[in-house]
């Protein structure tokens, strides 16, 4: 390898990781959205954490994140669920409203809420009211998105 393809490669590598830099706010508000609403009925079923994740990796803003990395991050979320479930949830709530005004995310984290809950065959009232609460945290009107 020659000495200008190291530098563009090492190039390539910095914009990677100033791309994730500037996504990890949305990374966060994303995951923090998908382990919130598995978790609403009482369990977070595989095919709803596949969702996220392959909804996630659709994302052009988000393709710079691994899958592993991606999973960590949701995986610390269902942690925070599990340890105490009050403080996960303004921790997450926090996370989700840093979208608030930015429509077109915030637009996006609601269809991803949507294929979530409906990944198991059953959109709950449970889930229903956990993608109302995230709605109105990013100030749009739920019922656009729950049908």
């Amino acid at each position: 390898m020659g000495f200008f393809d190291k530098v563009k490669a090492g190039l390539g590598d910095l914009t990677d990781e100033a791309q994730k830099l500037m996504h990890k706010t949305f990374l966060q508000a994303m995951t923090g959205a998908g382990a919130l609403t598995a978790a609403a009925d009482g369990s977070i079923d595989p095919c709803e954490k596949q969702k996220m994740v392959s909804f996630i990796k659709a994302n052009p803003d988000l393709e710079v994140f691994s899958e592993r990395e991606i999973l960590t991050s949701f995986d610390a979320w269902v942690t925070q669920i599990q340890t105490d479930v009050d403080s996960a949830r303004s921790n997450m709530f926090a996370a989700i409203g840093k979208l608030k005004n930015n429509e077109n995310a915030a637009r996006i984290l609601m269809r991803q809420v949507v294929a979530i809950a409906e990944a198991d065959g059953n959109f709950d009232d449970d889930e229903k009211a956990i993608a109302r609460e995230i709605a109105q945290e990013l100030g749009l009107s739920a019922d656009e998105f729950i049908k």
